[in-house]
């Protein structure tokens, strides 16, 4: 039997170390765990692979504060080979409901889709989640709402509350989030704004 080992990370995943760590994370620790997301998906769309399932719940956090993406169980290929053509269309799977790109939600056909641009709607829901403490669709308990929310066009809303958001940042979470995929930006682009907004020292 083949088993996958990984190093022991004792600060867990992302969603339980906002929640222990959010009195106290400072800016600059929000811009690291930006800019490892970043990289990661960057790296998987050159591959060309789609994650599939970016959450809070798998990206754990190690002992420096550092992000790494885990759970590749919905990954797939995003230019597929012929031969694997119907293997990558078959793996993807649903992931978790507040995560989850309108297409998945809405298209029962997912040959035409531009896979690469799930990662990135999810991405944008883990950046709102990394600058502002809270999951997105904090604002209601019920998949169920959430559902039919994205079924008529609507998103995650911009949390209140400290630390709060600045509009550059909403903006391009608001680009992620886009329910046209070919108007999300590429994993290139995410990179390049999160390290941009690194460097220039955004007070997020």
């Amino acid at each position: 039997m083949d088993c996958l080992v990984s190093p022991w990370m004792p600060n867990g995943t992302l969603h339980a170390y906002l929640k222990s760590r959010q009195n106290n994370l400072t800016i600059l620790e929000r811009s690291r765990l930006l800019e490892d997301v970043s990289v990661g998906l960057r790296y998987l769309h050159s591959v060309p692979v789609m994650h599939g399932d970016i959450t809070g719940a798998n990206i754990l956090i190690d002992e420096r504060g550092n992000a790494r993406l885990i759970d590749f169980g919905h990954s797939c290929f995003i230019r597929p080979l012929l031969s694997q053509s119907y293997l990558a269309i078959t793996s993807i799977r649903h992931g978790a409901i507040r995560y989850e790109a309108p297409e998945l939600l809405t298209s029962d056909d997912f040959r035409d889709l531009p896979l690469e641009k799930v990662d990135i709607y999810s991405f944008g829901c883990v950046m709102l989640q990394i600058l502002s403490g809270r999951p997105p669709w904090s604002e209601t308990q019920s998949e169920i709402n959430i559902i039919i929310s994205i079924s008529q066009g609507g998103g995650p809303r911009r949390p209140n509350g400290d630390p709060s958001i600045i509009d550059s940042d909403w903006e391009f979470v608001q680009k992620c989030l886009g329910h046209k995929p070919e108007l999300r930006p590429s994993a290139d682009e995410v990179f390049d704004f999160v390290m941009h907004r690194s460097d220039s020292g955004d007070p997020t």
